[in-house]
C-alpha cells in the first residue's frame, strides 16, 4: 500500500515543470511597445523610445566627419606661405622673381601679404592677375598704396586676370599711376644683374581663345630668343603655346591650387579645367620651357580654403 504523499509527490513531479515551462514561456515574450518596430538599422537600441531610421545614421556621420575635417583644413590654412623655388637654365640668366596671384581683393579687403613681402630679397616682381574679385572699386586707395610702395623698390610687371578682362582699361590707368607697368600681350627686354631678359605678358586666356591665340605673334614679336624670356599669363593652359614661341619660364595662377584640397592629393578642381585638371599647381615641363603655377593668396566668391594656405613665391632663375 503506497503512502498517501507519494501520489501528491508524483503529481508535483510532473505537473511543476510544466508550469514552471509555461511562465518562462511568457517571461521571454517582448514587452509590447506602443510605437510601431521599425526595420533596419537604428543608431540608437530600439528600447520603446523612437530610433533614427536607417539612412539618418551614416548621414548624420559623414556630416560631423565634413565639419572636423573642414575645420582642420581651415586651422592648416591659416597664415601665409612664402614659397621658395630654383630653376637652372643654360641662357645666361640670374635673378630672383616675387610671383603673387590672385589676391581678390572684394570691396578693398584681402589678405595683407605685404608685411611678409618687405622681408623679401628679389630683383623684380610679377603679379598674374585677379587683384581684385568683382570690379574696379576692388583696388582700393589702400592697396594702390602698396603697390606703389613695391614699384618704388623694384620693377613690377602685371598682366590680367578673367576677373579683370572687364576693366582692363581703368585696372591699366591705375597701375600705371602706381608705376606698375602693364604687359597686355606685349613684351619688354629689361636687364637684371647685367643680363637681358625678356618679360611678355599676355591677355587672359579665355580672352585670347576667343580670338584664335592671334595676339601670341605681336606678343613675342622682336624678341631675342636667345635671351632668357619669362612669360606671365593668368591662366596656366597657355603653355604649350608659349613653349612654341621659345618660352623658357612661364608663370600662372587662377587654379588656387584646387582652393579646396585635402590631405597629400593633389589639385581636385580647376576653373576653366574642370575636375582632376592638367594643370593644377606647382611645376610643369615642356622641353626647354618650365611652367611654376602659384596657389595664389585669396579665393573665390566662395571665400573659403582647406588645405591651402594663401602663399606668395619667390623663384631664383640661375645659370648651370
Amino acid at each position: 500500500m503506497k503512502a498517501k504523499g507519494f501520489r501528491d509527490f508524483r503529481r508535483l513531479t510532473v505537473t511543476c515543470p510544466l508550469e514552471r515551462g509555461e511562465n518562462d514561456a511568457r517571461s521571454r515574450r517582448p514587452a509590447r511597445s506602443r510605437h510601431p518596430a521599425r526595420k533596419g538599422w537604428s543608431l540608437f537600441a530600439p528600447n520603446g523610445r523612437p530610433s533614427l531610421p536607417c539612412p539618418a545614421g551614416p548621414l548624420l556621420t559623414a556630416a560631423c566627419a565634413a565639419v572636423a575635417l573642414t575645420a582642420v583644413g581651415r586651422l592648416a590654412s591659416m597664415g601665409l606661405r612664402v614659397r621658395r623655388e630654383r630653376l637652372f637654365t643654360r641662357k645666361q640668366a640670374r635673378f630672383k622673381v616675387l610671383h603673387i596671384t590672385d589676391l581678390h581683393s572684394r570691396g578693398g579687403e584681402f589678405v595683407n601679404i605685404w608685411p611678409e613681402v618687405d622681408k623679401l630679397d628679389f630683383d623684380l616682381t610679377v603679379i598674374t592677375g585677379d587683384l581684385i574679385l568683382n570690379n574696379c572699386e576692388d583696388l582700393s586707395p589702400r592697396l594702390a598704396e602698396y603697390l606703389r610702395k613695391l614699384a618704388r623698390r623694384k620693377p613690377v610687371f602685371f598682366v590680367e586676370g578673367n576677373h579683370e578682362s572687364l576693366y582692363y582699361r581703368n585696372i591699366a590707368e591705375v597701375l600705371t599711376a602706381c608705376g606698375v607697368r602693364v604687359l597686355y600681350n606685349a613684351g619688354q627686354v629689361v636687364e637684371i644683374n647685367g643680363r637681358r631678359i625678356n618679360i611678355v605678358g599676355l591677355r587672359d586666356y579665355y580672352y585670347m581663345k576667343d580670338r584664335g591665340f592671334a595676339g601670341l605673334r605681336s606678343a613675342f614679336a622682336g624678341l631675342d630668343t636667345r635671351n632668357f624670356t619669362l612669360v606671365l599669363s593668368h591662366q596656366p593652359q597657355i603653355f604649350e603655346r608659349a613653349a612654341a614661341y621659345h618660352a623658357d619660364l612661364v608663370l600662372a595662377g587662377h587654379t588656387h591650387g584646387g582652393q579646396l584640397r585635402l590631405p597629400l592629393l593633389p589639385t581636385l578642381y580647376a576653373p576653366g579645367q574642370g575636375f582632376l585638371p592638367r594643370y593644377g599647381d606647382g611645376w610643369y615641363k615642356r622641353g626647354q620651357a618650365a611652367l611654376y603655377i602659384s596657389r595664389g593668396v585669396g579665393a573665390t566668391k566662395f571665400p573659403l580654403r582647406t588645405f591651402n594656405p594663401p602663399e606668395i613665391t619667390v623663384i631664383e632663375v640661375k645659370e648651370f
